[in-house]
Formats: C-alpha cells, structure tokens, sequence
C-alpha cells in the first residue's frame, strides 16, 4: 500500500489540457494542485465522500492475500501444525486469491473506462469549432 500519499475531491474552475471546467475529480494531493487550489484554478470540495484513489481494497486485497500465503508457509512448515490449522489456512488462502482476482478484475475495467473517457474526451475537442484569431492591438 502507497503511504503518506493522500487525495483530494477537486472541482476545476478553468479548461485545461488534463481537465474541462466543470470537471470534478479525486486527484493526489501535491504542492501543484495545492497551489492550483490556492489560486483558484481548483475548488477543494469538502465534506463530500470521494474515493481515495491511492489507499482502495484493492491494495488491501493483495496484503491478505501476501499474509494468507505466508501462513500457508507457516503451517506447512511447521511440523507441530494440525491437520485443522493447514485447512484453515488454506480457506485463508483460497479467500485471498477470490479476493485479488475479483479486485484484478475491477481495475481492469477501470482502466477500460477510463480510456474510454479518455477517447470521448479527444473526439469531443476535435469536433469543437476553430477558436477566432486574436487581432493584435497596435501599440502607439
């Protein structure tokens, strides 16, 4: 699991190349995105439930599954172990892998969404009509 590294729920308040305006999103809070709040280029959106994008159940599914497998490792090891203790860790086990493979699968799917938005995103701004040329002002 990534420490330290905490999230914020942002609101865009301008168009830029990585967001719309408009846009919210839950992104990592860094000294850039802090200075972007304080500038108005982002709105903190407090007391709004968002999903930490970097501490998920997925990173807590792959640390059982690591532990399930060491207390395979334990139990088989042990010459002291019961028959009872071998099973129970092996449910453990079998558990942990269900667990990492159905957490596999929704970050899979993830990022197949998030391309797809990506791709919406890139068709959108081709399709958007050419901005006018800016006239220069002539200085005297």
């Amino acid at each position: 699991m990534i420490c330290g590294m905490t999230t914020v729920h942002v609101r865009a308040n301008q168009t830029t190349v990585d967001w719309a305006e408009g846009a919210e999103f839950v992104c990592e809070r860094t000294p850039f995105v802090d200075n972007l709040i304080q500038h108005g280029g982002l709105t903190e959106l407090e007391g709004i439930d968002a999903p930490d994008a970097f501490e998920t159940d997925r990173d807590l599914a792959y640390e059982k599954y690591a532990e399930a497998s060491h207390e395979i490792d334990v139990a088989y090891s042990n010459v002291d172990s019961s028959a009872e203790d071998r099973r129970r860790a092996e449910l453990a086990l079998e558990e942990a892998q269900k667990n990492a493979a159905s957490s596999q699968k929704d970050l899979t799917e993830t990022r197949s969404d998030a391309a797809d938005t990506i791709a919406e995103l890139n068709a959108d701004l081709d399709t958007e009509p050419p901005k006018p040329p800016r006239t220069r002002r002539k200085t005297t």
